[in-house]
């Protein structure tokens, strides 16, 4: 819990990389979009893996990973997997194996839960985030698209 401030403004940095970018999709929010509570429920849940790297006692990235379990609808075959939610790095700490590592930690615990695959949805305008998931394997699965009306 005594990280939940640090873990709020890194993910403020990502917040408002979105808002900026999609600004028809993500606004600043009137309340808090994350509160100590939520953050206590994540840390509680055995099904939510919550990950940080520290420098010098300072929080530079946070991952927040889910176990998801079983099938969607009877067409899909059942499976195991880590679903990651968001993941972050500082932008002070960015190309130095910060979320290649966080990504890792995410990927050992997803493992001894028992799943085979992980799974991240990303934004098509994030391109760094997209090489980075490349460079580590991650291979596209699906495309959304969207057509203003």
């Amino acid at each position: 819990m005594s990280d939940f401030k640090q873990f709020d403004l890194l993910l403020e940095e990502v917040d408002r990389l979105h808002r900026e970018a999609l600004p028809r999709y993500f606004r600043k929010p009137e309340t808090p979009a994350r509160t100590p509570d939520s953050f206590s429920h994540w840390l509680a849940d055995p099904g939510v893996g919550l990950f940080g790297a520290e420098r010098e006692g300072k929080l530079i990235g946070v991952i927040h990973v889910l176990f998801r379990n079983g099938a969607t609808s009877p067409l899909h075959i059942p499976r195991c997997f880590g679903l990651i939610d968001v993941l972050t790095v500082a932008s002070e700490a960015r190309r130095a194996g910060v979320g290649a590592a966080l990504l890792k930690a995410a990927q050992v615990w997803a493992e001894q839960k028992g799943a085979t695959q992980m799974e991240i949805n990303v934004w098509d305008f994030n391109a760094s985030a997209i090489g980075l998931y490349e460079k580590l394997g991650y291979r596209t699965m699906t495309r959304k698209f969207s057509l203003p009306l």
